[in-house]
């Protein structure tokens, strides 16, 4: 893998490689994007090599790139990808040296990222990383049972779109990984009546799941992609669909927890085989949210839930598929304050920050106008208060650039008073 080539194609400011040999510690941190805020890196633990441990942590900071813009964090995206120490981590003093050293590693980058528990990590590895640096989230939050009832409210959205119901009442459920996140949502699905097919990469705890629920199948991982459902679930560790494996699918939906389930060539062989494919960056956002608000579970899945209806609503209008509609609305909060864009200079390719609207606005003699702002969507809102809040000031931590307003720009908005106000225009 040329790293600094798939760190351009993806977009990526850095990549930075951990170490500390008395605990054990070898990590490979991936910063996306700062843009909107501090990168929110999930940090994960899991036995594998370091080519693999480079391309997961590349691959999950741009999903957390795109679900912090889309569920209106002022966040950017990022990843902490653990090898695993070769003497283990079962003891619990180890496990604590391994976790206080990435906290300490990562102390001279709080300022940029912001660590919280992702797969093989717990609140309370977290609980020893804020031991030595605040650059944390999720401590007092059970993010794998929140974002298991997320994805099973934003799976019913979904289901509303792709079946024509949200009951998931007789909905036939084939779930691959049953994890946290996997045996959370299956508890939630079992509730309302789904008929649930469950596999796993350790078949002991999909059996274990099968004799906790009753009515539950059980097949191998490699039966599960044959099994006729209507809703095909991933909530494994990532790339759990291949593009070879998409004409095996017989579902209608793929509506799962799992981060980057499927490549982007995936992406359109799901699409011309006509399967609805709901992204994970839109679908497991609510303990990112959780953690990251204060929400009570069942607000920060409310949040999923509206997030998803408006990427189905979207996609309805517009006769688009709903993983293109979520992408580009992600992509469309971001692109406000600016991206990174390849231009050529003296004949060659060169990366260069490309500010959005936002900015060269407040750095001009000029004005925006927002016509009914109140009926403004929400993450973009989010964006735009920043400019509302600390003296007009706007801060691009990816650029270490702080922004102050033109003398002469203005802020003008319309809005709409009918139910809430009189003909004069003024709110009771």
């Amino acid at each position: 893998m040329q790293i600094f080539e798939e760190m351009q194609a993806r977009g990526h400011e850095a990549l930075t490689l951990l170490h500390h040999a008395p605990s054990g510690l070898k990590a490979a941190l991936a910063v996306h994007s700062t843009v909107l805020g501090p990168a929110i890196a999930g940090v994960r633990l899991r036995p594998l090599d370091e080519g693999e441990a480079l391309r997961g942590a590349l691959a999950l900071s741009e999903s957390l790139t795109l679900k912090a813009a889309l569920a209106g964090l002022n966040y950017g995206g990022g990843a902490c990808v653990l090898l695993l120490p070769e003497g283990g981590v079962d003891d619990p003093h180890a496990r604590e040296a391994l976790f206080r050293a990435l906290g300490r590693q990562v102390r001279p980058l709080e300022s940029r990222v912001v660590l919280t528990e992702d797969i093989g990590v717990t609140p309370t590895d977290i609980a020893f990383v804020a031991q030595e640096t605040p650059a944390t989230l999720g401590v007092n939050t059970d993010t794998s049972s929140v974002t298991g009832y997320g994805v099973y409210r934003g799976m019913k959205a979904a289901a509303r779109y792709a079946l024509g119901s949200e009951s998931m009442r007789g909905v036939r459920v084939a779930l691959l990984g049953v994890g946290a996140v996997g045996r959370a949502l299956a508890e939630h699905l079992h509730r309302e009546g789904a008929r649930l097919t469950v596999a796993d990469t350790r078949p002991e705890r999909a059996q274990a799941l099968a004799e906790d629920l009753d009515g539950v199948s059980v097949v191998s991982t490699q039966e599960l992609l044959d099994v006729p459902c209507d809703i095909l679930s991933p909530c494994g560790y990532g790339h759990s669909i291949r593009s070879a494996d998409v004409p095996r699918l017989q579902c209608r939906l793929i509506a799962g927890g799992e981060h980057h389930p499927l490549s982007r060539r995936g992406e359109g062989a799901v699409r011309e085989a006509g399967i609805v494919y709901m992204p994970d960056f839109a679908i497991n956002a609510a303990g990112l949210i959780a953690a990251a608000t204060h929400l009570t579970p069942e607000q920060a899945a409310e949040r999923v839930y509206a997030t998803v209806s408006r990427i189905t609503a979207a996609a309805e209008q517009y006769g688009k598929p709903p993983h293109i509609i979520a992408r580009r609305m992600a992509e469309r909060r971001i692109d406000l304050i600016g991206k990174d864009a390849i231009k050529l200079r003296d004949g060659k390719q060169v990366t260069e920050f490309q500010e959005g609207i936002l900015p060269w606005a407040l750095r001009n003699p000029c004005a925006i106008v927002f016509d009914e702002y109140d009926a403004g969507r929400p993450d973009v809102m989010f964006v735009i208060q920043r400019v509302l809040e600390a003296q007009g000031r706007l801060t691009l931590l990816d650029q270490n650039r702080v922004i102050r307003p033109n003398r002469w720009f203005r802020l003008f908005a319309t809005s709409n008073t009918v139910g809430l106000g009189d003909t004069t225009g003024l709110y009771h």
